[in-house]
């Protein structure tokens, strides 16, 4: 909590900072000895400047941290610097609990976090990241054009949160530990690292198991010293932290197909002159969708470097997947926040597109 505090603290001496240097989240009026000699009316957008930081949970190295850091780099330069993006990975302004309150309470931020990091403001939302929901990607965009998610937006706005995407595949999660994983028996009593996310401490206390909140960046030292006997993530993430060196045995899951969103502060993003604006949302949109075009790929590629490495690949059948979500099926039950049946309200909007 302590930890909490001090990060929160930190950003917000951070976005007044800002206002007192002329880079604030509001746009700035223009001044008189700014408009043109012509007398015409000066553009609001020429005085107006803001930094943008974008936290990131995943090493740097990680295709999605590459991706955004690019996109990061492209919003400034097309916006001539009126807004200035910066790109902080693995972690490093805080978890993402810390920043999904930091912009909440309007510190210009972004950040791409699962569904459930937005519980406390919209309670439903959680549900999307949950167990065995998703049969593909192609399910969560059946979702996103649904009017039953675009109240869920509302409700986020309403609590200062813009969902600027959602649907940023995170990828199939998979699980790396210090044993042999084949049932869901295999995990009870065992230590599991969570980021935090409402649907994963659920998910492995439906195991049987212990949750253990942990940033991604500790996950590498927290094997090896036996703090956590298991991480989950997809595969190219599990490899950018040389979890291999680590854990020995990876059980293919494939327990959650994660629906991210792309977040910021409603005010801030509202402040934002409109041509501005429309490049943010631009480049945001077209980063989603670049990057969940290479997911495939990236699992494919990882998981051959983990066979190459000589890390112990346990694949499930059908059957075995299938005792792993009968195991978590009551998650959504017992979560007493969300509304009533919400697993078939997702899955008959799914069925329905």
């Amino acid at each position: 909590m302590k930890k909490r505090i001090l990060a929160i603290t930190v950003l917000l001496c951070f976005a007044l900072a800002l206002s007192a240097c002329g880079q604030q989240p509001a746009a700035t009026a223009p001044s008189a000895a700014a408009a043109p000699a012509d007398g015409a009316a000066a553009d609001p957008g020429d005085d107006f400047h803001i930094t943008i930081k974008f936290s990131g949970a995943s090493a740097a190295t990680n295709p999605d941290m590459m991706m955004l850091d690019e996109m990061c780099k492209r919003v400034t330069e097309r916006t001539d610097g009126h807004i200035t993006m910066e790109m902080y990975p693995n972690n490093e302004l805080g978890s993402l609990a810390d920043i999904a309150e930091m912009i909440q309470q309007g510190v210009p931020m972004m950040t791409n976090c699962s569904s459930d990091f937005l519980a406390d403001y919209c309670p439903d939302h959680a549900a999307l990241n949950g167990a065995y929901l998703y049969d593909s990607w192609e399910d969560m965009q059946v979702i996103a054009k649904s009017d039953w998610y675009a109240g869920l937006k509302e409700q986020l706005d309403d609590s200062n949160i813009h969902v600027m995407f959602f649907g940023w595949n995170g990828g199939h999660r998979h699980m790396i530990s210090t044993f042999p994983i084949r049932t869901p028996q295999d995990l009870v009593g065992k230590n599991a690292r969570v980021s935090g996310g409402l649907m994963f401490v659920e998910m492995y206390k439906a195991f049987g198991s212990s949750p253990i909140t942990l940033p991604f960046n500790e996950t590498y030292q927290g094997l090896q010293q036996g703090i956590i006997d298991i991480v989950e993530a997809p595969t190219y993430t599990l490899l950018s932290s040389s979890l291999n060196e680590v854990g020995p045995y990876l059980t293919l899951t494939s327990h959650i197909i994660c629906a991210d969103v792309v977040i910021m502060s409603t005010d801030v993003y509202n402040s934002i002159p409109e041509q501005y604006r429309a490049i943010l949302d631009e480049e945001i949109n077209a980063t989603c969708l670049a990057y969940n075009a290479t997911v495939d790929g990236n699992e494919e590629a990882a998981l051959k470097t983990f066979r190459d490495y000589g890390t112990t690949i346990i694949e499930l059948s059908d059957e075995e997947r299938q005792a792993f979500a009968d195991a978590c099926k009551d998650m959504y039950t017992n979560i007493p926040s969300f509304s009533p049946d919400i697993y078939n309200t997702i899955r008959s909007i799914i069925e329905a597109g």
